[in-house]
């Protein structure tokens, strides 16, 4: 019964880990899009509007995202072994 649970705890923490690193990298883009978003409503001034309510919108996803990734990170130092 031990080593079942235990095994159990070992896997859940693999794919939290797994977890954590997809959406590092999904929030990292949300980042890049943000900068992409702002250079474009420098360029395009018909755009600029839509441009700037996207890359804040991007911003604050990464922001919000950055916090998930923090909680995961305290998550993951609890139940690791």
């Amino acid at each position: 019964m031990l080593r079942e649970t235990k095994r159990k705890y070992e896997k859940m923490l693999d794919l939290c880990k797994i977890m954590s690193l997809q959406y590092s990298a999904a929030f990292e883009t949300q980042k890049q899009l943000a900068d992409l978003f702002s250079d474009l409503a420098q360029k395009s001034p018909e755009l600029i509007d839509e441009c700037n309510i996207n890359a804040e919108t991007q911003r604050q996803i990464y922001r919000n995202g950055e916090i998930l990734i923090s909680i995961f990170r305290i998550f993951l130092s609890k139940i690791s072994f």
